[in-house]
Formats: structure tokens, C-alpha cells, sequence
């Protein structure tokens, strides 16, 4: 692309009105509405699951005992170095 074509481009105008019909599709489109169901089962939802991955977090039988076993049985490493 040469600069010289810049200079070329001319300045385009819009109809008349334009703006105007713009503005009026926007005013005519009409707002989706969630229903009050679906907000409420969706909040309920979100509650249910967040209290049982609390109490499942904080439940009494997790215990470091079992979290030992666990990180053996997967072979996880509790070294933090990358290079040995």
C-alpha cells in the first residue's frame, strides 16, 4: 500500500436520517425478561452447591491422615523444586 492512496480517499456521506432509523430499531427491539423461576432456581442452585463443597470441605472425617494416603496412593510429590 502506497501513502500516496491515502490522500485519495474521499469523505462518504450517510442518508439522511439515518440516525434517527438507528435510534428507533434500537427503541422498537424488544428487552428480554428473565423470569423470576429462572433467577430464583438459579440462585438456589448456586446455593445448594457452594454449601456442599463447604461441607465437604470442612467436614469432620477429612483428616490429615487420609490426605497423606491420598497424596501416596497418586504418586503426587510435596517437593516444590523443578530442578534436582
Amino acid at each position: 500500500m502506497n501513502i500516496d492512496q491515502l490522500g485519495k480517499i474521499q469523505k462518504v456521506d450517510a442518508p439522511p436520517y439515518l440516525f434517527t432509523r438507528i435510534q428507533q430499531r434500537i427503541r422498537d427491539t424488544q428487552k428480554e425478561v428473565v423470569s423470576p423461576f429462572l433467577v430464583w432456581s438459579v440462585g438456589l442452585s448456586f446455593m445448594l452447591i457452594v454449601g456442599l463443597n463447604l461441607g465437604v470441605a470442612f467436614s469432620p472425617g477429612s483428616s490429615e491422615s487420609t490426605t497423606s494416603a491420598l497424596v501416596l496412593e497418586m504418586n503426587i510429590s510435596s517437593v516444590n523444586d523443578l530442578y534436582k
